[in-house]
């Protein structure tokens, strides 16, 4: 027995090409448009994926370029066997840059007292999601690394996989629904590295969302985006893939920040020793409406709940405690909530939430 999405998947990898119908000169000339564009810059969080190494690759190929970010450092983030690290020291060494490579220790990133780097995350990007928080956890320790080496403004990869169609849930959408899907995160599309660099100094610097890679990426058609690897698997950015045939992670696989850095391996087993507290579940359900799903997300929502509470009030001689969260800038039960905790997806207009 064969349902329709196996058949339909297995029938898109059979027409799929190793070369997109696009020219990929036309994006590296945009690439190279948008590197010129872009304030100079001495230093990339390099993950060692196809979007960082193709700008450091490209830079480094162009004397122009070169001359105009003269990369000298690089920050990685990960657990000591992350695929990230293997990868971006590779890069970091042929290109005889310096690389910093910040260790993840669990203890310390999921540590949630007063001044942590998970409460100023919370507090940053008003959020207790765990997929959000666990990638903006790496993103934050690489730029807490950079402040320490006085790096002002650094070069990231953001945005490639958003325009490139780089993320595999993609890869078996037909072209309707393909595009309709991917203009939405265009419009929706964040970037945590911006708010969390602001918040600590550091300016971030993303070729990839510059106006004439974004518009060059809005012509693409699905058989330009998703293709096979010389291996025959399915990969998305394919364009962009042969845009930079020298960068040496060209045909790595797309993983997420948390993934390639090891995190997501971190975090479950760090959390699978702690046990969820069905008592404070329960507090939470009935006080906040929020369901909390695990000890990690209830690790997370201790600190956002600690970090946005309202002051307690005086009443006569005791405390009324408050249980209203004052989130600026976030509503609930808006246009747009989250299903399962009823907070807005979108960040409207500042309200006291209940």
């Amino acid at each position: 027995y064969l349902n329709n999405n196996f058949i339909q998947s297995t029938l898109l990898v059979k027409v799929m090409s190793t070369t997109p119908a696009a020219s990929p000169e036309e994006l590296r000339v945009e690439l190279i448009n948008a590197l010129q564009q872009v304030p100079p810059t001495t230093a990339i969080l390099l993950s060692g994926g196809v979007d960082t190494s193709a700008l450091i690759s490209l830079i480094d190929s162009i004397e122009s370029l070169r001359q105009r970010h003269v990369i000298t450092d690089a920050i990685t983030v990960g657990t000591q066997d992350a695929r990230d690290i293997q990868h971006a020291s590779r890069i970091a060494k042929r290109l005889g840059i310096r690389h910093h490579v910040v260790s993840l220790l669990a203890d310390e990133l999921f540590n949630a007292g007063e001044g942590s780097i998970l409460e100023a995350n919370v507090r940053t990007l008003k959020s207790f999601d765990p997929m959000e928080l666990r990638g903006s956890l790496v993103v934050a320790s690489a730029l807490r690394k950079a402040v320490e080496l006085g790096i002002k403004r650094i070069m990231t990869g953001d945005g490639a996989d958003e325009l490139f169609a780089g993320y595999s849930f993609l890869h078996n959408m037909e072209e309707g629904k393909l595009r309709t899907y991917m203009e939405n995160m265009w419009e929706t599309m964040r970037f945590s590295a911006v708010v969390l660099g602001k918040a600590v100094g550091v300016e971030i610097v993303q070729p990839f969302l510059c106006e004439n890679v974004k518009q060059f990426a809005c012509k693409m058609k699905r058989s330009d985006l998703i293709g096979v690897d010389p291996e025959g698997k399915v990969t998305g950015k394919l364009v962009l893939r042969h845009a930079v045939p020298e960068a040496d992670s060209r045909w790595r696989i797309k993983e997420p920040a948390e993934t390639g850095s090891g995190a997501t391996e971190m975090t479950a087993a760090y959390f699978k020793e702690i046990a969820l507290d069905e008592e404070e579940k329960k507090m939470i359900l009935s006080r906040y409406a929020v369901e909390i799903r695990d000890s990690e997300h209830l690790r997370y929502f201790s600190a956002f709940r600690r970090v946005f509470r309202r002051q307690t009030e005086s009443v006569g001689r005791e405390e009324k405690e408050d249980y209203q969260l004052e989130i600026p800038g976030l509503q609930r039960y808006g246009e747009d909530p989250c299903g399962r905790c009823g907070w807005q997806l979108q960040s409207p207009k500042p309200r006291t939430l209940r």
